[in-house]
């Protein structure tokens, strides 16, 4: 295998503004994962330069021979046999940590901004005006940050059109911009942009920290936090300002969402994943109410009336009654935490599997309850669980349950996962649309525990041939972009929104 002095080699030959302008090209020819791990050995190890006009590319085989190094570096066997060779499912954390490493490169972008206002504004601002007592989370936020979550929307928001376009922007942009759409001040934007952007001593400070804790010699995820990098060390003053590239334009809508729930649970912790729990049930309860199905929707509080009685259950979140059959929700907001994500350890794991076998004995303990005192009847059920992240528990639940269970646990755990699943919000949220009279929700559900989650969304998009237009978050997507955006100057296409 190549050292990493070889490496070091090849990458300063070529100066950073040409491999950043050359991944940014090329993109659509490399996983995301492949160009994540390629700018950080380039912000690494390449010369920076001074920006004198539009930067060239490197010649294409050049940047692929990078991107084949940068790869390698990730995907290390070396690394896998020294490292994971103590535990007999050690090889299972370290293999979904690659997997969640290019999950999180390779995210979807639509809903990601009506996610942002619906998750942390929308739904925490109708949960206390019901008189639940939550944080207000836009009040929190906007105290922290000296700006609002709209402000941050709206710039994530004009950001990516800018650099799904060309690549690379200035802070002129913007100021033009405002005479056409509807934006924070200067001093706002300019802070919001500092926040999400890096020049090469900040990107590789955090690259630094993050290869530390993986021990490993390249990682993907600085791209993830810092997706606009500034890597000029100097540009001609006429005319420019700081000036901005984006790789991969879609990790900046996905920030629009996931840097707000990074923000709260660094600064409030605990406190705010109580709250957010509250938060993300009711947010589940809009994709499940807003499916065209004619089954019966329960939320949590009427459950909760069958069982006045009863003490020491947890009812469930939300259940879907078909005739004599009901399908059980439960919402947990688990991720798999940034550890995880670098070290793939089994200890890094432990607080989202506990969450998990957690739901997984709620959901056994409501059905116990039912079969025995029929509150509500039924001959068949699904359980539903359904997370914040892609947990991707279809690969690894039961063979790493032995990591943290008593045998005895173990059992009881596969026992009840044999009737339930884990899907992602996002993953319901692209089922929502394909639901009606004539393809009812249980039928998909059953669907789910005999074929993948892409196979049975597949079919369904032939079938019906719905998109995200007719998804329900395209409706909060369409009033966002015309506060943003009245004129409608930067849509990608007049089909579907950013």
């Amino acid at each position: 295998m190549i050292s990493i002095n070889e490496i070091k080699q090849y990458y300063s030959k070529i100066n950073l503004e040409y491999i950043l302008y050359g991944l940014r090209e090329f993109r659509k020819d490399f996983l995301p994962f492949q160009v994540s791990a390629t700018v950080t050995l380039a912000m690494m190890y390449s010369p920076t330069g001074s920006f004198a006009g539009e930067p060239r590319s490197p010649i294409k085989p050049i940047l692929s021979k990078l991107v084949e190094l940068a790869t390698s570096l990730v995907l290390d066997d070396g690394y896998e046999s020294r490292v994971h060779k103590s535990d007999k499912n050690d090889i299972y954390h370290y293999l979904v940590k690659n997997m969640t490493n290019q999950l999180m490169t390779d995210v979807d972008i639509y809903g990601s901004f009506a996610r942002a206002l619906l998750l942390y504004k929308k739904i925490p601002e109708d949960l206390i005006a019901r008189g639940e007592n939550i944080m207000n989370l836009p009040k929190f936020y906007s105290q922290y940050n000296k700006y609002t979550i709209e402000d941050f929307v709206s710039v994530c928001f004009v950001v990516y059109a800018a650099t799904a376009r060309s690549g690379i922007f200035t802070d002129e942009y913007f100021k033009v911009a405002k005479d056409d759409f509807t934006l924070p001040s200067q001093k706002v934007i300019n802070n919001i942009l500092n926040n999400i952007s890096a020049t090469p001593n900040i990107f590789n400070h955090l690259s630094e920290e993050l290869i530390s804790m993986e021990n490993v010699p390249c990682s993907v995820l600085p791209l993830i936090q810092y997706p606009i990098l500034r890597p000029w060390i100097s540009q001609k003053k006429k005319g420019f300002q700081k000036r901005y590239i984006a790789p991969l334009p879609h990790l900046i809508a996905n920030m629009a969402h996931s840097s707000i729930y990074y923000t709260f649970l660094t600064k409030y912790k605990k406190k705010f994943t109580d709250d957010f729990g509250k938060v993300f049930e009711y947010y589940v309860g809009e994709i499940i109410k807003n499916s065209k199905i004619n089954e019966k929707i329960y939320d949590g509080i009427t459950i909760q009336k069958w069982f006045s009685r009863r003490q020491g259950i947890k009812m469930p979140d939300w259940i879907v009654e078909d005739k004599k059959r009901v399908i059980i929700f439960e919402c947990k907001a688990a991720r798999i935490p940034r550890p995880a994500q670098a070290r793939g350890s089994n200890e890094d794991f432990k607080t989202t599997f506990k969450k998990i076998n957690i739901a997984v004995t709620q959901i056994q303990e409501f059905v116990e309850v039912c079969q025995r005192e029929g509150q509500i009847k039924f001959d068949e059920y699904k359980g539903v669980i359904v997370t914040y992240d892609n947990l991707m528990m279809d690969f690894f639940s039961e063979f790493i349950a032995s990591d943290y269970l008593d045998k005895e646990e173990k059992e009881k755990f596969v026992k009840g996962m044999e009737n339930i699943i884990i899907l992602s919000a996002q993953q319901l949220e692209a089922l929502q649309p394909h639901f009606s009279e004539d393809i009812c929700l249980w039928d998909v559900i059953s669907n789910l525990f005999s074929e993948s989650y892409n196979d049975v969304l597949k079919k369904l998009v032939n079938k019906t041939g719905k998109t995200y237009v007719d998804c329900f978050l395209y409706k909060y997507d369409e009033q966002i972009f015309k506060n943003i955006d009245p004129k409608g100057l930067l849509r990608v296409n007049k089909d579907v929104s950013i």
